[in-house]
């Protein structure tokens, strides 16, 4: 909060609530804002910001709010009055939009520059800018058909490559781990699965009866697990080559147990 010269305007209650009236007039006159309860919350959340503001030493006016005054007052709010959701984001939120909309309205009616303290506070606060936009997590990433084909490769080499030449025998290499995490992880991008759907699938899931290669499986099903209810789901068919491989990897290596995915040589699920 930065010094204030003698020379301020002193804010009063009345030039606060002035400003505020003004601003809902013009929302009651633009139908914006009609609902009698809105309107009692709005004026209750402005009369708490105001009261703050004129307890300060020297007191708040609306041309004199700076971020830093808006950080005091949220700070002062702490743990007053659990009912009031003071800490809530959302809270927040809408308390910084009022101060905003009514800042702004004033500036247009006095013909002053807009106060940007709250637009300089919710900067540096995504937590409460972001508390109802979806834009407050990042879109999730996705690849490109590129990449795509080149992780299809990278997965597909765990199983045998028939008319590769020399990299047809590359998957001898592989442990059962990594292959059994390739197969996870075509099922993931070949299926769709999650992984605690994958972590659920057992013996039973893979299903290749009705599909168009003998013995290839062409979907899963998927068990009941959490609050997940039982589902069949189709995979592609390089993943379905490459379960197919892990199936028959299995089987040699004599695995016990019922998971498809074990954790552990002895059968333990994959947690």
């Amino acid at each position: 909060m930065r010094p204030r010269s003698l020379f301020d305007d002193v804010p009063s209650q009345a030039s606060l609530q002035t400003a505020f009236e003004a601003w809902l007039s013009d929302q009651r006159a633009s139908h914006s804002l009609r609902q009698p309860a809105s309107i009692e919350v709005y004026r209750e959340m402005w009369q708490g910001f105001t009261g703050w503001c004129l307890g300060q030493s020297p007191a708040v006016s609306l041309t004199s709010l700076e971020a830093s005054d808006l950080q005091a007052f949220q700070s002062a709010r702490f743990g007053t009055k659990s009912a009031d959701l003071s800490l809530s984001p959302r809270h927040a939120l809408r308390l910084m939009r009022l101060v905003d909309r009514v800042l702004r309205h004033h500036a247009a009616q006095t013909g002053e520059a807009p106060n940007t303290a709250v637009s300089d506070w919710l900067e540096a606060h995504p937590e409460v800018r972001y508390a109802e936009a979806s834009s407050a997590d990042p879109l999730p990433d996705f690849l490109s058909v590129a990449e795509a084909r080149h992780l299809i490769a990278f997965l597909s080499a765990a199983r045998p490559r028939p008319g590769l030449g020399s990299r047809r025998n590359a998957h001898v290499a592989f442990t059962w781990q990594e292959l059994r995490n390739r197969v996870a992880l075509a099922l993931h991008l070949g299926g769709g699965l999650t992984p605690a759907d994958v972590r659920a699938l057992t013996l039973r899931s893979p299903v290749s009866r009705g599909g168009t290669v003998h013995e290839r499986p062409w979907k899963v099903s998927v068990p009941v697990h959490g609050d997940s209810r039982a589902r069949e789901t189709p995979i592609a068919p390089w993943a379905g080559e490459l379960l197919q491989h892990w199936l028959q990897v299995r089987a040699e290596l004599k695995i016990p147990g019922e998971w498809l995915l074990p954790s552990t040589r002895t059968g333990k699920p994959w947690g």
